[in-house]
């Protein structure tokens, strides 16, 4: 190596340097935001991922889905990536009673609102356990916009050893909220009183389609006609 060689050596390693920096500041491994929520928290199976996005697909011909969740976590990243991968304008409003849960949630769903193509918004609204009504978070119920109806409602909260018989009271309560050709979602119906809940439920709607998967989903699809 001659000597202008050298001299250009520290240059060439400064800037190498520099483009390494540049590289890594734009191009970390990508992390999925499901994964990432995941890893210490609340999951849902990949039966249950399946099913969300299925019942999510009935929709794909509207001009606009409106979902309302209880209980937020993985899933209302799966309904929001679903949205967002099909360009299927809609919002997600998910109530959640956990504050830090809430932040958390709501970091990794921006990085899924980061590339997003068309019109989706999330909102995730504090709610609060209730012991005559499971779950009761006011600003929906009691909101300015009270006829608005949702076409999906998916409830994952409350757990029965905080609020007992909490999802029944809840989702007895709630089915008001949901649009005439709605689906309800009860998640856990792999648990005997979730499992409960649900049949009790269906029995006060006696035209909605039943559909049990057995792996831990209880959905009531109403009338499409």
């Amino acid at each position: 190596m001659n000597r202008e060689s050298l001299k250009i050596l520290p240059k060439a390693r400064h800037l190498l340097q520099r483009m390494r920096s540049s590289i890594s500041s734009h191009d970390q491994p990508y992390i999925d935001p499901i994964s990432e929520l995941l890893q210490g928290g609340w999951a849902i199976g990949e039966d249950d991922v399946e099913i969300i996005e299925r019942e999510v697909e009935r929709y794909l011909q509207c001009a606009h889905i409106s979902i309302l969740e209880f209980g937020s976590g993985a899933s209302t990243l799966v309904f929001l990536r679903y949205l967002v991968s099909h360009s299927l304008p809609g919002d997600i409003t998910s109530v959640e009673c956990d504050p830090q849960w809430i932040n958390r949630v709501e970091s990794c769903a921006s990085k899924i609102l980061a590339n997003k193509q068309g019109s989706v918004k999330l909102s995730i609204v504090a709610g609060e356990y209730n012991e005559q009504s499971g779950l009761i978070c006011p600003s929906i119920e009691n909101g300015e916009d009270l006829s608005k109806k949702y076409d999906i409602i998916f409830i994952d909260s409350p757990p029965d050893n905080i609020v007992e018989d909490g999802r029944l009271k809840l989702s007895s309560r709630i089915t008001k909220l949901l649009d005439k050709r709605g689906t309800l979602l009860i998640h856990d119906t792999s648990r005997s009183m979730e499992l409960y809940a649900f049949k009790k439920l269906s029995s006060y709607y006696l035209d909605a389609e039943l559909c049990y998967t057995g792996k831990g989903m209880g959905i009531l699809r109403f009338p499409t006609g």
